[in-house]
């Protein structure tokens, strides 16, 4: 639902804005990210500052999302429901 809704080719165009609620150092065995690697739990935004989506993703020193290089669903709301995978 995360990827049908186009989430985060949304907020890479600028259409949902994307706040930072989490931001860590990932555990480098489970992880297998490069150093400097940051672990965010992030919310997506609508243009009214409504909740959209919850992910984690892993972001690279060198700016790229790490892991499948894609964010990591954790919610997501369609009308008045919230969905969780």
């Amino acid at each position: 639902m995360f990827n049908e809704d186009l989430i985060h080719e949304r907020e890479m165009a600028r259409e949902l804005h994307l706040d930072i609620k989490e931001d860590g150092h990932p555990s480098p065995p489970l992880a297998d990210e490069p150093d400097c690697t940051r672990s965010l739990i992030v919310v997506y935004l609508d243009s009214r500052k409504r909740f959209v989506a919850r992910a984690h993703l892993y972001v690279r020193p060198d700016q790229h999302i790490g892991a499948s290089g894609r964010p990591d669903p954790k919610e997501l709301r369609r009308g008045d429901k919230i969905y969780v995978p």
